[in-house]
């Protein structure tokens, strides 16, 4: 209820102060706030997850491998989570609109940065309050993930596969950082120049969570010698080309760029939409549609009838297909379009929770099951 309260205030005091800007700050306060966003609604659809997960009966914790299922968070927690993190961001975006428009500029400037200095340890207050999730898994299973050179787990490769969902809203807080150390408020054209989409810095932080998504499938081959570790490294390496003839449009004259560079990123996009299409279905769900001709090959379907799998597959091709819009920097310049498809790629990684979820716990149940039959041959042998 405070949280709804503090939101609704700062709803408000946005509405009334952001019609006072003009429309260079206005530009300025969506670079340094649109970025949460997208990350705020992966928090509350997880918590939605986990609530469809525990009202199926479905054991999601055994999927993760984890001695103690207390170090994850309830569906009730990480909806207090998402709760106050929203509270926390709408209040500081309310902040620096109001300092801005009465005039204290360098007030309105302090606010970004305060956030992002503080929204981590913000973060785990509310698991620590309520003593449910463990903090420190957190931050063991995130230290994993941004230094991936060590054996992966499911819960690693889990959340930096998420992390890839992010990777546009990720590279643009990088870009509110950099303006935050030049010019917070965009007054100067010195910043706007130096943070802009044509910095090569931009590309590397979208390429970042496919970077770390590589190197983890590169040691699960290290560590389990199955080549289907190295087709999945191949899935992730295909979004560099896009990523690369994107960022290249800012440095090739326009003809260069009409003459062979756009049929490259055109080629790289149709590429990894497809690879990463089939990968989901066939990999990631399982559901063998490709493998048996069009028909779903599990029995078990935890979700309903196979009306729906086949409803997931086409929303996520449908989603694989425009979510390398978020990947090629030469697009920014259509702010909408890649807010709202950062948006939808949260949406279609929601969808692709469900089935992964379900497709690891299944795997569980299958081993679960071989060690106890195991278990029963040998002590039979041993009568």
């Amino acid at each position: 209820m405070v949280s709804s309260a503090v939101v609704g205030v700062a709803l408000w005091v946005m509405q009334v102060r952001l019609q006072e800007l003009d429309p260079e700050q206005r530009k300025a306060w969506k670079m340094h706030y649109r970025p949460y966003v997208p990350v705020l609604l992966m928090v509350w659809l997880w918590s939605a997850n986990l609530s469809v997960f525990d009202r199926l009966g479905l054991k999601w914790r055994e999927a993760f491998r984890i001695p103690n299922e207390n170090l994850l968070p309830s569906a009730n927690t990480t909806r207090r989570v998402a709760a106050f993190l929203t509270a926390v961001v709408a209040s500081s975006a309310a902040a620096y609109a109001y300092f801005l428009a009465g005039g204290w500029t360098w007030m309105a400037g302090y606010q970004p940065l305060i956030l992002i200095l503080c929204l981590p340890s913000l973060a785990i207050l509310p698991c620590v309050v309520e003593k449910q999730g463990s903090p420190a898994f957190f931050a063991q299973t995130l230290r994993k993930c941004i230094l991936p050179f060590q054996s992966v787990q499911f819960a690693e490769f889990f959340l930096a596969d998420v992390y890839t969902s992010l990777a546009k809203p990720i590279s643009d807080l990088e870009r509110s950082m950099c303006h935050l150390m030049f010019d917070p408020i965009m007054e100067t054209e010195g910043a706007t120049s130096f943070c802009g989409n044509k910095s090569w810095m931009l590309a590397w932080w979208l390429a970042c969570p496919y970077v770390i998504r590589f190197i983890q499938c590169i040691w699960m081959f290290v560590d389990h010698r199955e080549r289907v570790h190295l087709f999945n490294a191949v899935k992730y390496s295909t979004a560099f080309p896009v990523i690369f003839f994107s960022q290249l449009k800012y440095h090739l004259p326009e003809e260069s760029w009409l003459h062979w560079c756009h049929l490259a990123w055109l080629t790289s996009v149709l590429v990894n939409s497809i690879y990463s299409f089939y990968w989901d279905v066939e990999r990631d769900w399982e559901l063998g549609i490709f493998a048996s001709g069009g028909s779903i090959t599990q029995n078990r379907l935890h979700f309903g009838t196979e009306k729906l799998y086949y409803s997931a597959t086409l929303i996520n091709a449908l989603l694989r297909t425009s979510w390398t819009y978020k990947l090629s920097t030469h697009l920014r310049h259509n702010e909408t379009t890649n807010f709202t498809v950062a948006l939808l790629e949260v949406v279609r990684r929601f969808q692709w929770i469900f089935f992964r979820v379900e497709t690891e716990c299944r795997r569980v149940t299958t081993i679960q099951t071989k060690d106890h039959q195991l278990t029963g041959l040998m002590s039979d042998h041993s009568l």
